[in-house]
């Protein structure tokens, strides 16, 4: 689920998502299908109409998409919601991943799995380069790349023995990657 049509020449983070998701199906095994590609709003109304079209584009359980990973958590949690109301059970019939790792991803019926990033870190790169603008300098680089991690809950399906468990880190990098995440959405 996404804000705008996903392609490899999208600038920012949805251009490295996007190489990312293509790479995860390659990895499985699995063709990548345009059909599978839904894009609304990035608030949460956005994600439960892209729940609901997805439903009504698969109506048979047998052919829908068994995971969705939605642009971010608000998107993700509003797709929780539209998948309650059509009787779509997460994790069991759709699994479901947001991106940004909000506190209040804990607090969804499931907990929500989300791609988290270290948003402390985001803040001073912010600040940093704003001082740097107002202090008449130039800024290098616009697109800086920092870690991420999966904090796996129970919208994934995986079977935790505590509340919150951070299974996976990795850092992005390479010409090919682009930047992670802006802190923005």
């Amino acid at each position: 689920f996404s804000d705008r049509p996903l392609t490899p020449d999208n600038p920012g983070p949805q251009a490295a998502r996007y190489h990312g998701y293509l790479r995860a199906l390659a990895d499985a095994g699995v063709a990548a299908d345009p059909g599978w590609l839904f894009v609304g709003s990035r608030a949460l109304e956005g994600g439960r109409e892209m729940a609901h079209r997805l439903v009504e584009q698969y109506p048979d359980r047998t052919s829908r998409p068994s995971a969705v990973v939605a642009f971010n958590d608000r998107t993700a949690v509003g797709a929780l919601r539209g998948f309650y109301e059509l009787g779509i059970r997460v994790p069991d019939e759709v699994a479901v991943v947001g991106f940004h790792g909000l506190a209040s991803g804990c607090y969804t019926t499931p907990a929500l799995t989300s791609i988290e990033h270290p948003r402390v870190e985001l803040g001073e790169m912010a600040a940093e380069s704003l001082f740097t603008l107002l202090e008449g300098g130039e800024i290098d680089v616009r697109d800086r790349i920092v870690p991420v991690s999966l904090v796996v809950r129970e919208s994934c399906g995986a079977q935790l023995v505590g509340a919150r468990r951070t299974i996976v880190a990795a850092t992005v990098n390479g010409p090919t990657d682009g930047p992670v995440g802006d802190g923005l959405g």
